[in-house]
C-alpha cells in the first residue's frame, strides 16, 4: 500500500543524483575497504562505527542491539510523524577466497571499464564521466554494501537539499545475515 508519494519529480531526482555522484562514489569506495565477513568481529565493529558516524551526521540516533549475542545496527530519525518506514540492511558478507579475485585484495575496491566484454582498470574521474561503462569490483559491493550506500547517499542528498520527509525512518542492520543459525525462530521473535 502506498501511503505517501514522492514530492519531487524524477528529473529532479536524476539531477541530484548526477550532481552528487562523484562524492557518493568516493564515499562508497571508502566504505568498501572495511571488511564485513560474518566471522570477522573487528571488521564488523569497524562497520558499525562507520555507520554510526554516518547516521549521526544525518541526524539519526543510533545504537547497537544484541539478540543472542548477535549484533544489530539500529538507527532512527528523531521525528514524531504518524507513519514509519523501516529499512532492513544486510551488513555482512560471506568469507571470500582471495585467490579467486583478479585484484590484490577483495576489500580494496577497483574501478574497471568494460569494453567488448573485457574489463580493464580505470579511475574515478572516468567513471564519473561515463558511469554506464564502469564497474566497481570489491567484496560485497553489490549484495550488501551497495544497497546500504544507496540508502545512505539518498539520505545525504535529502538532508543537504532540505527535502522534507513526512514520516519516521528506522533502519536495522544485520551483521550476521550470512550465518543462518543466528536467526530467531518465530517463537523466539514473539
Amino acid at each position: 500500500t502506498c501511503i505517501i508519494s514522492q514530492e519531487i519529480d524524477s528529473y529532479d531526482i536524476q539531477e541530484l543524483n548526477e550532481k552528487n555522484f562523484k562524492r557518493s562514489l568516493t564515499d562508497f569506495l571508502e566504505y568498501l575497504k572495511i571488511p564485513n565477513q560474518s566471522n570477522n568481529d573487528s571488521g564488523l565493529i569497524s562497520n558499525n562505527q562507520f555507520l554510526d558516524s554516518i547516521f549521526k551526521d544525518l541526524d539519526f540516533s543510533s545504537k547497537s542491539i544484541y539478540f543472542q549475542n548477535t549484533p544489530y545496527f539500529y538507527a532512527e530519525t528523531k521525528t514524531n510523524h504518524e507513519y514509519t518506514i523501516l529499512f532492513y540492511l544486510q551488513l555482512d558478507g560471506q568469507p571470500t577466497d582471495i585467490s579467486l579475485w583478479n585484484q590484490p585484495d577483495a576489500y580494496l575496491p577497483v574501478i574497471k571499464k568494460k569494453k567488448d566484454s573485457i574489463f580493464s582498470i580505470s579511475d574515478i574521474e572516468k567513471a564519473v564521466k561515463n558511469p554506464k561503462e564502469h564497474y566497481v569490483f570489491a567484496r560485497s559491493s553489490s549484495d550488501s554494501k551497495g544497497p546500504v550506500f544507496s540508502l545512505v547517499s539518498a539520505l545525504k542528498i535529502i538532508k543537504e537539499n532540505k527535502i522534507k520527509i513526512p514520516y519516521n525512518i528506522k533502519v536495522i542492520g544485520d551483521f550476521k545475515e550470512e550465518l543462518e543459525n543466528n536467526k530467531p525462530t518465530d517463537n523466539q521473535a514473539n
